[in-house]
Parts: structure tokens; C-alpha cells; sequence
């Protein structure tokens, strides 16, 4: 059955189809608003394959796919009961002389048996590419900050998944029931006006906006990705440093097919995310020899057992020990916090002293690539400490020309008991800058990774240093021939001369850093970068940048890349054209005045189904940050876990609503400081001439919310719905949306637009944006309190990078 909405005549949709033997996309059929169908009437369909001559007898696999092909996205089009059949056929041998059996009865869709399992993405390795949100063309934008329409939307093509479900019987159909079978994820009807009566009877799940035809976001994470009660408890046994083995969830070979960036790339991240509190922040006893302060953290890995609930930290003080830091959820920790971390064990590296050392990043990966190694065996996983911090600090430091990265077994420890000293033996890799690096400087890196996998046999536990710096920065490389063999209490015989991997285009001799989406070094913004890692598949790298203002970026790796592969494709473009860094950047939270060094980030587990990342804290130990636990929406489910129920218009209750026109121009809040203001200009309001101006990046400063505490002790559902313009906004300069439980004391990030993220680029343009949260999501409340508020903060490169927010409608619904 199918439905459409603002179809105008000549846009259609189709029905692909994708076998075996084909490997490809294939057409089915196609509906032409007009001709096959008239817009807003309920329409049923039957497509058989072999009245379109194709032969299915030689299939193994099938999967469907529908596709919108239309102008933008108002017109839509709703499908309900999808059922895909077989009839099987029955060869009968007429010279057997057995009874012949039976043809089984067609089956119809009233006796379809439940029990037909659907074809499994993960089962079947030859699948074909899963659409992604991050291949829909963006919209063009189409009103202006005053409202006047400028431009017709271009067409843009909207693949689109079919579900994994299969209906055990067809319920009847009328055309009065098809608003109930309408989809969730809807964007906004328009970018020329607040939702209608129609349009708002189907909210999202995440928040919208009409000049993209993908939701920015998606709140919050899947309940499936907490931590066990189990692997909460506190351990009690004292480490014991037998070998690690990889955990049984990786990837044991790679899929047969060839995979794309839409295969690899996550689409989004779920709202808000978990975050746990650092305990102790400072150093809980001086002088009792054990360095427990967990001040400047630079760098994390998540052990490869104990189910995401350890992490390894380094810090970027004067220390020489590495840290376990267990991760405990905590029921009396109210609202934003969903526990605390603490340090449960200290391993001081054997040898190693601070006098002139620098720990910037930490990585995990095989210690070897094969059973040839003399030091390790093939199922070992090592620690990697990049000792290759080198900036010119003063206080005594000397910069140096040979840099170190430390190696050595990771220590198994389900359970074990805080505070625990125990002294490593370690290998030490050395290594140098070689031309053409720069051969007239100290070279300076916080970002580092291992390779996991390695491709086609070679480059399995490579180390990758990435420099840090300007434009003759770069990325080097330490093959695992230089350090398999080198066991824990040895050093290198001689450093290792590592030259750039990337090297600029234009200019052969010089070497580069990745790109950050189309951004080469050298244009504006450019962020160096600041910690790295990659998923235990091999097929996914994150780096952060570091600072005004932190971001995360992602990068595909497909069937048979090389790490080499990866940078350079993007680079120059001159190879793979589907080879590019993923279209989703994540936003860091830079929510507090000295969380601005985001320099540490990780996956959690062997899926790399999620990621945390935390800052190294400006200022040092003056302030207490957080670690971010952020879900991944994986691209074979791009509506993640969390679709609200369907709410009618007229059931929504106004909270607060404010066009800012009036009084004070304040309406129902107040500003956090000097960079939040109201603002009278017809050019940047979205409605008459009133606005509130957001901007830099000051935390408090750069934010408005609610004077008051709203009452929301009735309501389990909340909606937001508001306008907003940009002006001077650079790459990834973020809009960030906060709610609070607690009367504005704590807050969770339930959404963001980012410049370049989704379809979000024009300036000066007025984009509309919608989120709706469910109490549930935030620690399984069935309301949402009485001291509910709502904080906008932009987080942004500049003074002159500014969003301008309007027509904010807050609702609720029991």
C-alpha cells in the first residue's frame, strides 16, 4: 500500500531490487505522480517478477528498495505492508514410480507464514550497499530571513531502506486510516513557515530542518548499549598480566563484497549521550607515591575486555604511570550524570622516567603480525604509549629529535581491586622525523593509532603518528618489521626514520595532514590535529581536533585500502571517487568555560558501536570534565533505536512561546552573558524584527535559557520547534540544544546543527529545526519534572561567528 503527500505530477518513486546475480541495483517498477497515481489517495500495488521477464529460479539472495525521486522534502511518499512472496515450484520425475506429491498451495498474504526469516545483512557478506542519509542531495533553502520565498528546492533522489519486517496477515485499508500509517522521521513541511496542523501531527525523531531532507539528530542511546549490572560490580582480584587476545566480536575476515563509504561511515549519534564524572580529579594523597590525579587527560583506550567498562588514560602531566580507570553507573548521581570513573590501577612503566618526556596519546593493537614474532605471540594485544609530545614549553624541557612510543602485553583484569601499583617492563620504539619533514624544526604530535588488520596480509600493527602543527605537519608511519620483534625491557638499536605518507598535490616535497571533510591545510578554519584511533575491524578512524572549537572527524577504509589509501584519496581525490571522509562530524560539548582542549577520543567497544571523548581541561586541574559516551547510528539503521509515537496537533500543550518581539525582547529568558543578546534586525530575524544573537564559543557566556523553571511534571513527551539563521559562521561552528532537569544546574545535549553537517551551509538563510525527546530516554522517567529549562549555546570559532535563533515554540504532551 502506498500514500503520497505534495507529489507534484511527473515526480515518481520506484522499486528496486538487488540479487546475487546481478550484484547490483536492478529496476522494478516505477509509480509517476499523474499518471500511475493521484497525489494524497491510498493505492494498492501487486508486482510480479516474472511479468517483468525476470528469472528468479537462480537466486540466492534478494533485498528491495524503494527510492523518491521528486523535488524536495514536502513531497513524500508513506508505505505500509510491504510483502515480499515466493511460490515454490515442484519438479516432479515421471519415471519414478513413488506417489506424486502434492503442489503446495500460492501462498496469499492472509496465510503468510511468520516464520520466513528475512535475509540478515551481518549473515550475508555479498550484500549489496545499504542507502545512507549522507547520499541525499541537500535542498536548496528556500525562504529568506524576512520570509519571502527565493528558490525552488532541486530535485533530490531519496533512497530509502525497506523494513525487515514481514506482516503475518494485510489489515484492511481505507483511506481515512492513512495518516496512522505515516512514518516518524518526517522533516518540517516547510522553511517558509512554522509547522502546520498536518505536518506537526507527525514528529520526528530527531530535529529537522527543511533545506536538508536528512534529521540532523537523533536523541539520545540505545538502552541494548549499557553496561551489564554484572560487569559494574566492584572487582576484587589483583591483575595479572597474561596475554590479551583480541575479543571474539571482531570481524574474524572481511566481507567479500566491496565496500563503500556508505557501508562504513556512521550516519549519525544518539542523544543525549551517557557521562560519567572523573574521580579523583586532583591527587587524592601528596607525597604517598601513587599519582592518581587525573588532571589534563590527553588520551584513552578502552581495554579490550571488561565489556567497555575500562579505559587506559594518559595524562599530559609530569606523571610516568598509566592509569585503568573503571567506569561504575551510580543511581544516586542525579540527572546529567550517568556515574563516575575511578582510578582502580597504576602501572608505572619500568625504566621510564619524566625528565624530558611528553605523553600525548595512547593506542591498542596486535603486538605482532604474525607467529613469526621472537617476542609476542599472533593473539597478543599491546598497549602503545606515544611518548612524542615536543612542543617548545620552556620550564626546562628540551625539545628532542629522537621521539618514543612505548610498548608492551596488555594486562588481563576482570576484576580487580582499586589502586592497584604494579611495575611494567615496556619496549621502547624509537623513531625520527625524516625528509621531506621538516628538517629545520622540532616536530611536535598528539595524535596516534595501530593498525588492526592491516590489508591483504601487510601493515598489520603498523603505528601511525600524526603531527601536529602547520601545513609542512604530516603523517608518518612505523611498520610492525621494526618492532614485532623488539621485546619488552629492549630499545630500538637505532631509531626509526619515518617519512610524511600524504604529500601536498601541488607541491610533491611537501608533506600534509588528512583533510578534515573538503578542508585542506591551509584553509580557513584548518584544526591541527589532537588524538586518533581506529575500530578494531580496521574499517573506521576518528580524529579530533583540538581546539576553536573541538570536532570529530570519521574515516571510512574500504576493501583493500591501505591506512596510506585512506588520507591520500581524500587528499587529492585523484583515485577512489567514493573514498571521502564520512559526511557526519560530532560536535564536542566545549559546554564549560575551560572544556576547550578536546584531545582524547576512543572507541568503546570491538563494534566501535560507540565512542567516548573528554577534554584535557584548560587550565589544568581548575576544572572537572566529564567523559561523553556518544552511540553511533550504524548506516544499516539510520533512524537508530528511538522513534517517538505519533502525537496529533491539537494534543500538544504550549509551554512557552517566543517570537522576541515584545517588552524586553527577552520573553521567557535570559541571557548567560556578554555574547548572548537580543538583536533588532529585520535582515537576521526569521519573523518580524527580533531576534536572539548567539556567538563564539564561551560556554555560559555564548547562551540563553529560561529564566524560570517550567513545569513538565504532566508531560512524558516534549517538542521544540524554532528558527535559525547564520551569519559568519565558519566549518563545523555548532548550535547546540540543552535541556535541564534540575533548574539549570546540570544539563544534557539533546541536539546540535553543525555548519556543513546535513545540508546546513547557506548564511544568512532561515532554517527550520524540530526535536522531540521522550522522558524515558533520560534514565527511564515516566515525566519530566518540574524544573525543567531550555538552554541554547553556540559553540564557534570567533566573535564574528554568530546564529541568530527566533520563533521558539516549547510543548509538551502526557
Amino acid at each position: 500500500w502506498y500514500y503520497t503527500k505534495s507529489m507534484d505530477d511527473g515526480y515518481k518513486f520506484l522499486v528496486e531490487y538487488w540479487s546475487n546475480l546481478d550484484n547490483d541495483w536492478q529496476p522494478l517498477e516505477e509509480y509517476v505522480a499523474g499518471t500511475d497515481f493521484q497525489d494524497k489517495t491510498l493505492s494498492e500495488s501487486t508486482i510480479l517478477f516474472s511479468d517483468k521477464g525476470i528469472d528468479v529460479t537462480s537466486m540466492t539472495t534478494i533485498r528491495l528498495r524503494f527510492e523518491c525521486v521528486a523535488g524536495s522534502n514536502k513531497d513524500q511518499v508513506y508505505l505500509d505492508d510491504i510483502l515480499l512472496e515466493g511460490e515454490r515450484t515442484v519438479v516432479i520425475d515421471t519415471d519414478e514410480p513413488s506417489a506424486t506429491p502434492s503442489s503446495p498451495p500460492s501462498p496469499s498474504p492472509s496465510a503468510h507464514p511468520s516464520s520466513v526469516p528475512s535475509p540478515s545483512p551481518s549473515a550475508d557478506p555479498s550484500s549489496p550497499p545499504s542507502p545512507s542519509p549522507s547520499a541525499v542531495p541537500n535542498s536548496v533553502p528556500t525562504k529568506s530571513p524576512n520570509g519571502v520565498p527565493t528558490s525552488e528546492p532541486s530535485p533530490s533522489s531519496v533512497p530509502t531502506e525497506s523494513p525487515d519486517g514481514v506482516p503475518t496477515s494485510e489489515p484492511s485499508k481505507s483511506p481515512a486510516s492513512s495518516p496512522s500509517a505515516m512514518p516518524s522521521q518526517t522533516p518540517t513541511s516547510s522553511p517558509s513557515s512554522k509547522p502546520s496542523q498536518e505536518s506537526s501531527a507527525v514528529p520526528s525523531a530527531a530535529p529537522t530542518f527543511s533545506p536538508s531532507a536528512v534529521p540532523s539528530q537523533t536523541p539520545t542511546n540505545s538502552p541494548s548499549s549499557k553496561p551489564s549490572q554484572e560487569s559494574s560490580a566492584v572487582p576484587s582480584a589483583v591483575p595479572s598480566f597474561r596475554p590479551t587476545t583480541v575479543p571474539s566480536a571482531e570481524p574474524s575476515a572481511p566481507p567479500s563484497k566491496a565496500l563503500t563509504s556508505n557501508d562504513i561511515c556512521p550516519v549519525d549519534r544518539l542523544y543525549p549521550p551517557e557521562k560519567y564524572e572523573i574521580l579523583p580529579y586532583a591527587d587524592t594523597v601528596a607525597g604517598d607515591g601513587v599519582e592518581d590525579d587525573l588532571g589534563e587527560i590527553s588520551s584513552l583506550a578502552f581495554a579490550t575486555h571488561g565489556a567497555g567498562r575500562y579505559a587506559y588514560v594518559v595524562s599530559d602531566k609530569s606523571q610516568f604511570s598509566l592509569k585503568v580507570i573503571k567506569f561504575t553507573d551510580d543511581a544516586t548521581v542525579t540527572n546529567v550524570l550517568k556515574g563516575q570513573t575511578t582510578t582502580v590501577a597504576n602501572y608505572t612503566l619500568n625504566g621510564v622516567s619524566f625528565d624530558n618526556d611528553d605523553w600525548e596519546d595512547i593506542s591498542l593493537g596486535p603486538c605482532t603480525d604474525d607467529a613469526t614474532s621472537t617476542a609476542y605471540t599472533v593473539d597478543q594485544t599491546c598497549i602503545y604509549i606515544g611518548n612524542f609530545g615536543n612542543n617548545n614549553r620552556g620550564g626546562g624541557y628540551v625539545q628532542r629529535d629522537v621521539l618514543k612510543v612505548f610498548k608492551f602485553p596488555e594486562p588481563y583484569f576482570d576484576d580487580i581491586v582499586p589502586l592497584q601499583n604494579q611495575t611494567v617492563d615496556v619496549a621502547t620504539i624509537e623513531y625520527r622525523y625524516g625528509s621531506p619533514f621538516r628538517q629545520d624544526r622540532f616536530i611536535d604530535a598528539e595524535a596516534m593509532f595501530v593498525d588492526w588488520t592491516g590489508v591483504n596480509g601487510a601493515g598489520k600493527g603498523d603505528i601511525y603518528i600524526i603531527t601536529k602543527g602547520g601545513c609542512s605537519n604530516g603523517v608518518g608511519r612505523i611498520p610492525i618489521s621494526e618492532h614485532k620483534d623488539l621485546a619488552v625491557g629492549e630499545t630500538s638499536a637505532q631509531p626509526y626514520e619515518t617519512l610524511p605518507l600524504l604529500l601536498d598535490p601541488n607541491s610533491p616535497t611537501e608533506p600534509r595532514p588528512p583533510m578534515q571533510l573538503d578542508i585542506t591545510c591551509g584553509d580557513g578554519p584548518f584544526r591541527v590535529w589532537q588524538g586518533a584511533d581506529m575500530r578494531r575491524d580496521g574499517q573506521l578512524i576518528a580524529l579530533i581536533t583540538g581546539a576553536s572549537p573541538p570536532r570529530v572527524y570519521f574515516y571510512p577504509r574500504l576493501t583493500d585500502q591501505t591506512v596510506e589509501d585512506v588520507f591520500t584519496y581524500i587528499y587529492d581525490g585523484s583515485s577512489d571517487p567514493s573514498s571521502t571522509t564520512c559526511p557526519f562530524i560530532a560536535s564536542t560539548s566545549y559546554g564549560m568555560s575551560n572544556e576547550k582542549k578536546h584531545e582524547a577520543v576512543a572507541f568503546v567497544d570491538a563494534a566501535g558501536t560507540r565512542y567516548a571523548d573528554t577534554s584535557e581541561c584548560e587550565g589544568g586541574g581548575g576544572c572537572n570534565v566529564p567523559i561523553y559516551f556518544y552511540d553511533l547510528i550504524d548506516p544499516l539503521d539510520p533512524n537508530g533505536s528511538r522513534t517517538p509515537p505519533l502525537v496529533p496537533a491539537d494534543q500538544w500543550v504550549v509551554i512557552t512561546a517566543d517570537d522576541f518581539e515584545g517588552g524586553d525582547h527577552l520573553g521567557s529568558y535570559t541571557v548567560g552573558g556578554e555574547h548572548a543578546f537580543p538583536f533588532d534586525d529585520q535582515t537576521r530575524a526569521c519573523g518580524a524584527d527580533w531576534s536572539m544573537q548567539v556567538r563564539i564559543h564561551n560556554g555560559v557566556a555564548s547562551s540563553f535559557e529560561h529564566t524560570l523553571d517550567q513545569d513538565c511534571s504532566a508531560f512524558s513527551m516534549l517538542r521544540i520547534s524554532f528558527d535559525f539563521l547564520l551569519d559568519g559562521f565558519d566549518h563545523m561552528d555548532t548550535l547546540f540544544l540543552e535541556l535541564s532537569l534540575d533548574g539549570g544546574q546540570t544539563h544534557y545535549i539533546v541536539a546540535d546543527w553543525a555548519r556543513d553537517v546535513d545540508g546546513i551551509s547557506a548564511q544568512r538563510v532561515c532554517y527550520d529545526a524540530e526535536v522531540v525527546l521522550l522522558a524515558s530516554w533520560f534514565g527511564g522517567r515516566t515525566n519530566f519534572g518540574s524544573q525543567v529549562r531550555l538552554r541554547f549555546r553556540t559553540s564557534a570559532n570567533a566573535l564574528n561567528d554568530k546564529v541568530y535563533i527566533d520563533n521558539i515554540e516549547f510543548q509538551g504532551h502526557a
